[in-house]
């Protein structure tokens, strides 16, 4: 592509330079260069993404075959809610963000969450997350759901529910 020069001189920069895990390196289409755990990583250029062209969002009749489907493990890439996707939003984490992690006592920091998940830095930033609509988006909350990485005990589907609605990924 028409960044090598500009790649190749943040990689003579990156070993030239003493190591220092977190250090980063901006190259000339976007990407990063990145120092972690002893070693380097290019990370993807950011970009703007609208949640309503990557999610959909269906309802669905709380059958028994559709409520033992939704207990089945899916890695957390499927969200399942009481209500409608209306009620909720979707945006990627701020800091101090919570989550009240399904299993567990009390809530963690999301950040805390997914630096132990393993999930380096930079994609810790473009990780979606849901929370309750009624909060300003730009502020921490109480995270509901963090895509691949963990769901909350809170706005669970109840076992009377006639209709749940299921949040995933369009392919």
């Amino acid at each position: 592509g028409g960044s090598r020069f500009t790649a190749a001189e943040a990689v003579r920069t990156a070993f030239a330079t003493p190591y220092r895990s977190g250090a980063r390196w901006r190259l000339g289409d976007g990407s990063e260069l990145l120092a972690e755990r002893e070693r380097f990583r290019i990370a993807e250029p950011e970009t703007d993404e609208n949640p309503d062209e990557i999610f959909v969002c269906e309802e669905i009749a709380a059958t028994s075959e559709n409520m033992a489907e939704m207990r089945k493990p899916c890695g957390n890439r499927v969200l399942y809610l009481p209500r409608p996707l209306g009620h909720y939003i979707l945006r990627h984490p701020v800091a101090g963000d919570r989550i009240r992690p399904l299993g567990m006592k009390g809530s963690r920091l999301l950040a805390d969450v997914m630096r132990d998940a393993g999930i380096p830095p930079d994609r810790r930033r473009r990780v979606w997350v849901a929370v309750e609509g009624n909060t300003d988006p730009t502020q921490p909350a109480d995270v509901i759901w963090a895509e691949g990485v963990r769901r909350s005990r809170s706005h669970l589907v109840s076992p009377d529910a006639t209709t749940f609605y299921r949040v995933r990924r369009l392919p």
